[in-house]
């Protein structure tokens, strides 16, 4: 499968708009969610993809990222799910959590 991550530009072209999906913790549902994953483009400032999804339920756009592991790889939780690598226009089951900081990330992804 060819990886699908986007840079800011190719996104722009594509006629995907970022700045409308929440990332903001206080805006952000917490535990697990079911979405559809719309896109994904590459981070700015860090080694991570940025994932733009849409809630199932209630339509929400939300961004989530996951980080390069020690190991080489975008995957979290149990790792099943190679984020570099999964296709998009898919649905996954999201598990969301507050880390340290205060901040909403990313615990676990399936795909469904």
């Amino acid at each position: 499968m060819t990886p699908s991550v986007l840079t800011w530009k190719q996104a722009k072209e594509k006629g995907y708009l970022p700045r409308q999906y929440d990332y903001l913790p206080g805006q952000l549902p917490g535990g697990w969610l079911v979405a559809v994953l719309d896109f994904k483009m590459w981070a700015d400032k860090v080694l991570a993809i940025n994932g733009y999804f849409t809630l199932t339920v209630t339509g929400k756009q939300i961004q989530l990222s996951v980080y390069l592991s020690a190991t080489g790889s975008y995957r979290v939780g149990r790792g099943t799910v190679d984020f570099f690598r999964c296709p998009v226009g898919c649905s996954y089951r999201l598990l969301t959590g507050l880390t340290a900081r205060g901040k909403l990330a990313l615990k676990d992804i399936t795909e469904i």
